[in-house]
């Protein structure tokens, strides 16, 4: 099996185990988000003679705290219950893939013998095909060796031939050659 196809096994395991555990749902709700814009009633208009002539806001009002505070809170809280649904998502898919691994294990246990036969079957015939185109090859080689000696003792056997017809010219002249001194 390729590895995108267990993958994509696994995957779709994780979703159906997610969407079939009814009594495991949790439900998370939000409270009304804040932002950091400043609500019409809050906002002044001042004109710029009197900011320059009156007293100066202060920048930190102890009614914005309690504000803010919450907001932090709230987001605080917020992260807590991603942290608790990553755990707990976590902990789901580490259990099934530990299911599905041991399913994987039981598999290739239960098909490994019919797989490990059929795979012997293919190698002894592999084997039977390598050895005849073998011996085929060896024919041809010692067909190709035979012609190739009986070329080869053609060309010994003309070879003698000019050297003995060269050992009587060089004797004949040798003797002409001390008949004529």
């Amino acid at each position: 099996m390729p590895l995108s196809r267990v993958l994509l096994v696994c995957v779709v395991c994780s979703c159906s185990v997610l969407l079939t555990r009814g009594s495991d749902y949790i439900e998370v709700n939000f409270p009304d988000a804040y932002s950091n814009e400043i609500a019409e009633g809050e906002q002044k208009e001042t004109s710029p003679s009197e900011a320059s002539v009156g007293p100066m806001p202060s920048p930190c009002k102890t009614p914005e705290f309690p504000k803010w505070d919450k907001l932090f809170t709230m987001l605080e809280n917020s992260q807590m219950k991603e942290n608790m649904l990553l755990q707990y998502t976590n902990d789901i898919i580490k259990v099934e893939l530990q299911a599905l691994r041991g399913e994987m294990l039981q598999f290739v246990a239960n098909y490994a013998g019919g797989c490990a036969s059929s795979v012997d079957n293919a190698g002894r015939r592999l084997t039977l095909l390598l050895d005849m185109k073998l011996a085929q090859t060896l024919e041809r080689v010692k067909e190709s060796n035979a012609d190739q000696r009986a070329h080869q003792d053609g060309l010994l056997q003309h070879l003698l031939a000019a050297s003995r017809a060269q050992a009587a010219r060089l004797s004949k002249m040798e003797s002409s050659c001390l008949a004529a001194r």
